[in-house]
């Protein structure tokens, strides 16, 4: 099933990628709630969270915790607030933002 995000995995579509591994993929989020929001989604094609694979999950809330650290380093936010979303696009994917 292809989608939106699955484009930005394949390459063809642009993307600010900030991590890629077997697994996962994160990038800059393309209409962020706010500055410095990112997306991470896993790299097989997920339709929705309840589908994921236990190891996938855990790899995904990992690296969002890792750029959420990060994002607390940066922008020096009161909160970093994670979101796991399926509403736009059919994929899952776990939103990331410094608020």
């Amino acid at each position: 099933m292809a989608c939106a995000f699955c484009a930005i995995i394949e390459g063809t579509s642009p993307a600010s990628i900030i991590y890629r591994d077997e697994i996962v993929i994160a990038f800059m989020t393309i209409h962020p709630s706010s500055p410095g929001e990112c997306t991470v989604i896993p790299i097989a094609h997920v339709d929705h969270f309840t589908d994921v694979e236990d190891g996938t999950a855990e790899r995904i809330m990992r690296v969002a915790q890792r750029i959420g650290r990060r994002m607390r380093e940066v922008f020096q936010p009161q909160r970093v607030g994670m979101v796991v979303h399926g509403y736009g696009v059919a994929c899952l994917a776990l939103l990331t933002a410094p608020s």
